[in-house]
């Protein structure tokens, strides 16, 4: 799990660095929890990005930006065991997809601990996918 925070730490530096409002971001953090260390650079995130989408299951609430959406998942989605980055902009498109498969009970595991699979692209049109994807998902969860 250190690897994967420090590749979308890598990511969300690159957003942060390419200043406009042309790109969306999706993350995923299991948890919404986990999100807690990271939130300030989040809200940095929300304040250079056309939207900031992010996905856990709703164990703690991030503070409100106009920027940014929180979707909340139930804590027997697949995607509650998926820990993920996806930036589209014309500047950036780059995709960092973590899958724990070891299943829900290595979530509440020591974080240090935990193995995932793991895949990172550049490929724009697999980041296209993957935030189409993440469309879909936002769509059925707010009703379209």
């Amino acid at each position: 799990m250190p690897s994967l925070e420090y590749l979308c730490l890598l990511i969300e530096n690159a957003v942060l660095l390419r200043t406009h409002r042309g790109g969306r971001l999706y993350a995923g953090f299991e948890r919404l929890s986990r999100m807690e260390g990271v939130v300030d650079r989040y809200m940095r995130i929300a304040d250079v990005s056309e939207r900031v989408y992010v996905f856990g299951e709703p164990d703690w609430k991030p503070p409100r930006h106009p920027n940014m959406r929180v979707i909340g998942l139930s804590g027997a989605a697949r995607l509650a065991r998926e820990w993920f980055v996806v930036a589209e902009s014309p500047a950036l498109s780059v995709a960092l997809v973590g899958f724990d498969e070891e299943g829900p009970a290595a979530a509440r595991a020591v974080p240090e601990e935990r193995t995932f699979a793991a895949l990172k692209t550049h490929d724009p049109a697999l980041v296209r996918h993957l935030a189409s994807a993440a469309e879909s998902l936002i769509d059925d969860t707010l009703g379209g």
